[in-house]
């Protein structure tokens, strides 16, 4: 016997409230993990913790590497994953990973930016090093990249 749409409904946000994991509208489970969002583009910031929490994350958020570094002291062994743009003013995002490792070494993180590759290389971030993503990104493209960055084995370098 096939559900109904109104079933269908009620039995997923049945589910939603008795699990921690939510499920992204094409059905695929995400994890609990913790993220920290550093960004100084606001309108971003916002968007992407929506998408991030949405798919079931708990996501902290900064406006610039002083700040996420602040978070991060604070969060010690919480913190799974730093998604961070690469330029921000005072502490950009390459110089606050460096920072970020001395606390975890294992750490993972995952770069984005709106910056062409030739400009990401010169500014010391090698992309065949380093998880990237190229802004402008679509909501599934940053939970596909979050969560292939979040499946790798921790490292000790970024």
């Amino acid at each position: 016997m096939k559900e109904s749409i109104a079933e269908t409904a009620a039995r997923q946000s049945t589910e939603a409230k008795s699990s921690k994991v939510r499920r992204l509208k094409h059905g695929k489970p995400t994890g609990r993990e913790t993220i920290l969002l550093v960004d100084d583009e606001k309108s971003l910031r916002k968007l992407g913790k929506r998408v991030l929490t949405e798919a079931g994350y708990h996501v902290f958020e900064a406006s610039d590497g002083a700040m996420a570094l602040r978070i991060a002291a604070e969060q010690v062994g919480e913190i799974d994953l730093v998604l961070t743009d690469v330029e921000m003013p005072t502490l950009g995002g390459r110089g606050m990973v460096d920072e970020l490792h001395e606390l975890s070494p294992g750490l993972r993180v995952l770069f984005m930016s709106g910056y062409t590759d030739n400009e990401i290389l010169r500014r010391g971030i090698r992309t065949s090093e380093t998880d990237f993503l190229q802004k402008p990104f679509t909501a599934e493209s940053l939970c596909a990249a979050v969560r292939a960055v979040l499946s790798k084995p921790s490292t000790t370098t970024a």
